[in-house]
């Protein structure tokens, strides 16, 4: 079904949820080829899933079917799809019209909304990626190790603690973020292989809104800006987190 074979861009889909000619204006008619997936839910329903633009990510149309009579219905639609018809009839609410044998009446249909795109592993994007709202993955930790394959790490100290992040991985170009969004007491973080030269790679963590940037080079860390929260004058900075040698 996809959307670059022309037989089926060209042939249609038709329903009709009225029960009357006054409210024919709801039927609709879908390109075969934008079915994306029809499955059984529950004894006597099938549902077909179109994908539409329009209505967030893809459009769900309920047909109520006999009793376990799911296979057969999907059969019948199929059936369809691979005959030479131009227009294929799933369901007609005003005339009792199906291509399914087990047809009952058209049910709810949906919208779907725009959902979410989980990834375990690694994307490699070639060309350009424009994303509109870029949500990066964080922790809140109070004292301990900070995961290194999370990008945001924010510290909540209720006293004295002392934090630790390992050496990455040998990829490059990992992005890690530390803030400090709660100051109970000084947080000082030691580095592992750390990149620095002879800079040191202890940072002490003390007032709200300092932050440290790191990025990886290899198996090692490398230092790109400090920050502070502090309100200062032009080209004036302090409160940045403390860098000693260990």
């Amino acid at each position: 079904m996809s959307s670059e074979n022309t037989a089926l861009s060209n042939r249609f889909f038709y329903y009709n949820p009225a029960t009357s000619s006054e409210t024919l204006g709801v039927a609709r008619t879908w390109p075969m080829h934008k079915l994306h997936a029809m499955y059984v839910y529950g004894a006597a329903a099938l549902r077909l899933v179109f994908d539409d633009s329009g209505f967030g990510d893809h459009m769900v149309v309920n047909f109520v079917i006999n009793n376990n009579k799911g296979k057969e219905a999907i059969k019948d639609i199929v059936d369809a799809i691979n005959s030479n018809q131009q227009t294929v009839v799933l369901g007609d609410n005003h005339t009792g019209e199906s291509v399914m044998n087990d047809f009952e009446s058209v049910g709810t249909t949906g919208g779907g909304s725009a959902g979410t795109f989980a990834l375990n592993g690694s994307l490699t994007v070639a060309g350009s990626s424009t994303h509109e709202d870029l949500l990066v993955g964080s922790e809140t930790v109070a004292s301990g190790a900070l995961r290194t394959a999370r990008g945001v790490s924010f510290l909540a100290t209720t006293g004295t603690a002392s934090f630790s992040l390992a050496a990455p991985d040998s990829s490059s170009g990992r992005i890690k973020y530390i803030v400090m969004t709660t100051a109970g007491g000084t947080g000082t973080l030691t580095i592992a292989e750390a990149g620095f030269g002879g800079v040191g790679h202890v940072f002490a963590f003390a007032n709200v809104g300092e932050s440290l940037t790191l990025i990886s080079m290899g198996s090692k860390w490398h230092v790109l800006s400090r920050g502070s929260g502090a309100v200062q004058a032009h080209n004036a900075v302090s409160g940045l987190p403390a860098q000693t040698n260990p």
